[in-house]
């Protein structure tokens, strides 16, 4: 059943007449920026409300995640781009099952974890994944997980999502924690998958190779448990993940995609089967990191029509 109380539905048709509405404004002709900037304020605000962006977004009083920088640096570049990339999760997702009960729940949660179900939903999305945002029912435990993915042969999964927020140091123990935390919410009669969203700084410098291979460990440890004294993880058939990190240089803000797939060879459902979802990577020698399908909102309005989207 839809939400009632739900924002109706954009088209880039509707972005592109509200960009008529502001785009000879001598303010917005002389800040080349400001005609994309303009219209990711007008999703966010469609979508999640005032309150929302107030809350969220306002450079003195705003929360620290998404909180607009008034200053010309490259931190504020970065901030600048958390809302053209949250405007872009909105207008590609809106139509995903679920998506209307997630957003009102985002509306009085904390920014930047109840964004990570989201960012999940793009890595499915461009994966060409089948799936839908759950509702939490707020019954009993194992109910009130996030996702539901279908397998192209009709294997329903149900999946959880976890964000370290952007503070968290790397350790084993952070990454074991968020894992156990994810497992309890998912059914137990029922394949799931826990998706993990990690900062970013602990891909950068020369601590890459290294983090990865803790994340792997820490995964295959959660596993396998230490018998008898902790059991193996038998309803997990996955754990997944991810980032999408923000950077700026010669002038330009790029958007990274890294994921890490580790399957589980001791889960009851089908320990031999293939539990990967991503197969998509991006073209490395265009800007355009994603598929044709999903909206680009960074340089609005110029690429939008390029694939039949309006």
């Amino acid at each position: 059943m839809g939400n009632s109380g739900a924002a109706r539905k954009l088209t880039v048709r509707d972005l592109l007449n509200f960009y008529e509405t502001y785009r000879y404004d001598v303010e917005v002709q002389n800040r080349p920026g400001a005609r994309a900037f303009v219209i990711w304020l007008y999703i966010a605000k469609h979508f999640l409300g005032d309150k929302w962006i107030g809350r969220n977004l306002t450079p003195n009083t705003g929360r620290g995640f998404m909180r607009l920088r008034l200053d010309q640096t490259v931190e504020a570049e970065i901030q600048a781009a958390r809302l053209w990339d949250l405007a872009e999760l909105l207008i590609n997702l809106q139509h995903i099952d679920g998506f209307d009960e997630l957003i009102e729940r985002m509306k009085t949660a904390e920014a930047e974890s109840s964004l990570a179900e989201l960012h999940v939903g793009r890595l499915l999305y461009i994966n060409d994944a089948q799936f839908k945002f759950v509702v939490p029912k707020m019954k009993k435990k194992g109910e009130d997980y996030d996702l539901e993915i279908t397998y192209p042969d009709g294997l329903v999964v149900c999946g959880e999502t976890k964000c370290k927020i952007e503070s968290t140091q790397l350790t084993a123990k952070t990454i074991e924690n968020a894992l156990r935390a994810a497992r309890g919410q998912l059914p137990e009669d029922k394949p799931g998958i826990v998706f993990l969203k990690f900062p970013q700084q602990w891909f950068e410098g020369d601590q890459k190779s290294s983090a990865e291979r803790l994340m792997v460990e820490t995964a295959i440890a959660f596993f396998r448990g230490e018998p008898p004294r902790i059991p193996r993880t038998t309803r997990v058939v996955s754990v997944k993940y991810y980032v999408e990190p923000l950077s700026w240089a010669n002038g330009i803000v790029g958007q990274g995609h890294l994921f890490k797939e580790v399957s589980n060879p001791h889960n009851k459902f089908n320990p031999t089967r293939n539990w990967s979802l991503f197969h998509y990577r991006p073209t490395t020698d265009h800007w355009n990191k994603l598929p044709a399908k999903w909206i680009r909102l960074v340089n609005f309005p110029d690429e939008l029509g390029i694939h039949g989207q309006i």
